[in-house]
């Protein structure tokens, strides 16, 4: 028994085991179980596992409830818009435009009824709709079926805060014919909307009252956060666009309860538009018909190109503005209809959109020499007593500076001067002559400005122009030129290199007219708003005390000889004294000069300043001077 094979390996086996379970580490040795570590480490293991889960779903749950606050504390407010959005739908009413009045309260535009044909889907449209809705255009409404309306459906998806305009300047029997077919498209709407029409076309009123016109792409972002419409005509030019949101007025607004296809279910609140205030203009309609019949047909015997305003010198009120060639400004309200013609009016050479008279800029000739006078006056160069002699001009080396009368015109006092516009006696004031000191060009450019020259007098129409004023300065720095005496003569006649408006000079005579007062020109009258209460514009003034009132006078009674012994003479024929400054201004090359004509009248009480620029005109007293006769026999015969 003791050799059996088996007992043998299994005392081995027992051997083996009782060795390997046990460690000795020191003295006193320890027995370590292996099956009780592997146990605990399994339970270690699973515990590290279960708690990695739950730290995950931990993490999940803290996104989620981040999330959620984010989009219902933080964009709560805005989520519910869209949602709101959804079935609400806020639909603005245009107001009526307010009306334009001449001071005499003669209606000079009205609104005619118009309609316009949209595109508002309520919600998104899929294709096949989109189809749907291009063949109901074709079959129904061909006019609004182009392919620049195809593309802006195509395009455009989901809820539109504004609409799409499809067709503009629908008829009133058109708009019955199509708001029966829309039932089956609450997408498409029909809108009632004003045209203008301007319904004094020959009255040479196209530049002042201006037109409407479509919202630009450059404008719609500031236009839109004034709470505009794209579908909205806006003013483009003149009154219109100076005084726009007061003859827009404020839109209504109602707030709709609609379906998903945009159906209006029940109307939840409403406020009513208020009309746009009218104007009253400071205008005589009848007055600025004949002024720019009478100056249009003049011109054309010079290329047709002028500008001519009459204003009261008491307020700084325009009494009428012409600038000729003229148009007729409602050809834009319906500009599809009228392409041809707004294309020829946009290529005419002599730029019939262009206002002469507060954009053209011009050399103002003899008339600058009123101002000259008073300054020279002001300055004690001269005195009521002071004389020149004129022989025929003035030379200073090599030059020669003419008087515009060969052979002179004798012994000139400051009257005499303004009456026959002598040269030589303002070449002494502007620039000196020998012994005798003038004002020189710092001097000149001062008095200059303070009239108004070289900058904008704020007439409430676009584009004012401020003209030009030399000095040392621009000429070293442009044409690398020192000034020389010969500029400063040039200048003290209004030749050279000076430019003016035509409503520079002619407020510069309203200053002479009112014995010593520039007052700011202005188109408005006054305003009434949709109560029919009535704001008033006051004058403003902008200068004054600038000269001495015996200054003034003294050139009031040079502008006064004009009439009676100068070169105004033909003035005589008016049933009241008037009094007149000419103008002749040299342009260069072979073009022949521009003619200027300013007066005022009557002399003791003045009513009303004229003023005519007639570009190529050849001489004032020849070209400009009837015009202005014409005008002032009309006035004065119509009171």
């Amino acid at each position: 028994m003791k050799n059996n094979p088996f007992v043998i390996e299994e005392n081995s086996r027992h051997i083996r085991d009782h060795k390997l379970n046990r460690f000795q580490p020191g003295a006193g040795g320890e027995i370590f179980n292996f099956d009780a570590v592997r146990l605990a480490r399994g339970n270690s293991l699973n515990q590290r596992r279960v708690s990695v889960f739950f730290f995950f779903i931990f993490f999940l749950l803290l996104v989620f409830l981040t999330r959620f606050f984010y989009l219902q504390i933080v964009q709560g407010h805005y989520w519910y818009n869209i949602a709101e959005g959804n079935r609400l739908r806020l639909e603005r009413q245009l107001a009526p435009r307010g009306i334009l009045f001449d001071r005499d309260l003669k209606p000079l535009v009205s609104n005619e009824p118009n309609f316009i044909l949209s595109y508002q889907p309520a919600d998104f449209l899929s294709a096949e709709q989109k189809k749907e809705l291009q063949n109901f255009l074709s079959a129904t409404i061909p006019e609004a079926a182009t392919a620049d309306n195809q593309q802006k459906i195509e395009t455009h998806v989901g809820p539109l805060t504004d609409p799409l305009v499809l067709l503009d300047n629908i008829s009133y029997e058109r708009a019955l014919e199509i708001v029966v077919r829309l039932d089956a498209w609450p997408e498409l709407k029909l809108s009632s909307f004003s045209r203008r029409k301007y319904l004094v076309a020959n009255y040479g009123l196209a530049t002042v009252l201006g037109y409407l016109g479509k919202i630009s792409e450059q404008d719609w972002p500031a236009l839109k956060k004034k709470g505009y419409q794209l579908i909205e005509w806006v003013g483009k030019s003149g009154l219109e666009k100076v005084y726009d949101e007061k003859l827009r007025g404020q839109p209504g607004l109602k707030e709709l309860e609609v379906d998903v296809r945009g159906n209006v279910k029940r109307i939840i609140g409403q406020t009513e538009a208020k009309k746009g205030a009218n104007l009253v203009l400071t205008l005589d309609a009848e007055l600025n018909k004949i002024f720019a019949q009478t100056l249009c047909r003049h011109a054309s015997a010079y290329g047709g190109k002028a500008a001519g305003l009459a204003l009261d010198p008491r307020k700084g009120e325009i009494l009428a503005l012409v600038s000729c060639p003229q148009f007729d400004n409602n050809y834009f309200s319906d500009p599809l209809k009228n392409s041809a013609a707004i294309t020829q009016l946009l290529q005419n050479e002599k730029q019939p959109l262009f206002n002469r008279v507060i954009q053209g800029e011009y050399p103002p000739g003899s008339t600058f020499k009123l101002m000259l006078a008073a300054a020279g006056l002001q300055e004690k160069i001269i005195t009521a007593a002071t004389t020149v002699f004129s022989q025929g001009g003035i030379s200073i080396e090599s030059w020669f500076f003419p008087d515009w009368k060969t052979g002179g015109h004798g012994v000139t006092d400051v009257i005499k001067a303004i009456a026959e516009s002598v040269n030589t006696f303002f070449y002494y004031v502007g620039g000196g002559y020998e012994k005798f000191v003038g004002l020189g060009v710092d001097k000149i450019i001062n008095y200059a400005r303070q009239f108004y020259f070289g900058r904008t007098a704020g007439l409430d129409l676009p584009g004012e122009q401020i003209g030009f004023l030399p000095s040392r300065d621009w000429k070293f720095k442009t044409k690398d030129e020192s000034w020389y005496i010969g500029d400063t003569y040039h200048l003290s006649i209004g030749q050279g290199d000076i430019t003016v408006t035509p409503l520079q000079i002619a407020q510069l005579t309203t200053f002479f007219a009112n014995g010593g007062t520039l007052y700011q020109p202005h188109l408005v009258k006054e305003f009434i708003d949709e109560k029919n209460q009535t704001m008033a514009v006051a004058a403003k003034t902008l200068v004054s005390g600038l000269i001495d009132p015996a200054h003034v006078a003294l050139v009031r009674q040079g502008m006064r000889a004009a009439v009676t012994t100068g070169s105004a003479q033909i003035l005589l024929s008016l049933p009241v004294k008037a009094a007149a400054k000419t103008g002749t201004a040299q342009v260069g090359g072979n073009q022949a000069p521009h003619a200027w004509f300013t007066s005022f009248a009557p002399f003791d009480q003045p009513e009303i300043v004229v003023t005519v620029l007639i570009e190529n005109g050849v001489e004032g007293s020849v070209s400009a001077a009837p015009v202005v006769r014409d005008v002032l026999q009309f006035y004065f015969s119509n009171q």
